[in-house]
């Protein structure tokens, strides 16, 4: 299966799950270069009316660029509301999850068990903002 095939699949999946019930993503999108450009795309995605939950510097960045999104903690933080009990909760329906390379905060602890969690809950995870933009541009086509 070709990387395009996939990507639209994956694309497709979303669009039928999107007209069952409003769809939860969160998103962490990296470095500022990758939210810069992530954002064409996460404005599409918000005309959608997704919910759109952020980590805190991602929720910054959209927020002052004029997307609504509900911030939410990482998981190192232990504050409620996090990830750690979104995902246990399964009340994701996409996770957009890319490395900052922050050394401030254990991230590949937080990278690793929201990767983990999103798979043992079958939750469709993006790890590539590449792949994250050419995905979101599928579903919101």
């Amino acid at each position: 299966m070709t990387d395009a095939v996939s990507l639209e699949l994956l694309a497709f999946n979303l669009k039928l799950l999107a007209r069952q019930r409003r769809k939860t993503i969160l998103i962490s999108a990296g470095q500022i270069e990758d939210k810069e450009r992530m954002l064409p795309t996460i404005r599409d995605l918000h005309r959608l009316d997704a919910d759109i939950y952020a980590t805190p510097g991602t929720h910054r960045f959209l927020t002052a660029n004029g997307v609504k999104a509900t911030a939410i903690n990482k998981i190192a933080d232990e504050a409620p509301p996090n990830i750690l009990t979104f995902l246990k909760d399964n009340r994701f329906d996409l996770v957009v999850n890319i490395l900052t390379g922050d050394q401030d905060y254990d991230e590949s602890s937080d990278a690793r068990t929201i990767r983990r969690l999103s798979i043992e809950n079958g939750i469709p995870l993006i790890t590539d903002p590449d792949v994250a933009i050419a995905t979101l541009r599928q579903v919101v086509k």
